[in-house]
């Protein structure tokens, strides 16, 4: 058997197995094995990018449940267009919500993964020398963020970019300490 008939193999007796779990992401998978059973390989792509959009959809909606709780007296609006922007620029899933108060402060939060765009960026994360020629480092609750003029920046997991932009570190660290760093590294994989 190919490494594809197992995968389809599986697939389907997921599908199978678990009645009643149907969604987008099993809906068109089961709708790519049917095509690719029958050789349309036209219909067998379409439905396995209609999946990759599902799944996107579905990380980006656990990523918004992980922005930072709102503080007292701000408001939060979470930008819906931010990771269709990422598809748009290569790929990838993300979230983005800005907090302002009743003195018109802003600070935004962003969390971006799986982007092609931002392989080189995440790698440079990987080394201490050069996030230290990137500026100089916060830690936040253990993590190590770089300060960026207006800007924290950092990486976690290895893949998950994550900025706080806005104002004086002083401002944005109280935000940048809500985040629940272990729920981020994790809010894709089962508990």
């Amino acid at each position: 058997m190919s490494r594809f008939q197992l995968t389809a193999l599986a697939l389907s007796s997921f599908a199978l197995a678990t009645p009643g779990v149907a969604d987008d992401v099993s809906d068109s998978l089961t709708a790519a094995l049917a095509a690719y059973d029958a050789g349309d390989l036209r219909t067998t792509t379409a439905q396995l990018a209609a999946a990759t959009v599902a799944v996107s959809q579905k990380k980006t909606a656990l990523l918004e449940a992980i922005l930072p709780p709102v503080p007292e007296g701000w408001t939060r609006e979470v930008n819906s267009d931010y990771s269709a922007g990422i598809a748009m620029m290569g790929g990838g899933t993300g979230t983005e919500a800005s907090y302002s108060d009743a003195n018109g402060n802003r600070i935004s939060v962003n969390y971006t993964m799986d982007s092609p765009m931002l392989a080189m960026m995440i790698g440079m994360f990987a080394s201490g020398q050069t996030m230290a020629m990137m500026g100089s480092t916060v830690d936040v609750n253990g993590v190590k963020m770089v300060d960026q003029d207006n800007s924290l920046v950092t990486v976690v997991d290895g893949r998950i970019l994550v900025q706080i932009n806005g104002d004086q570190t002083e401002k944005l660290l109280p935000l940048a300490k809500t985040i629940d760093w272990d729920a981020l590294a994790a809010f894709d994989v089962p508990k």
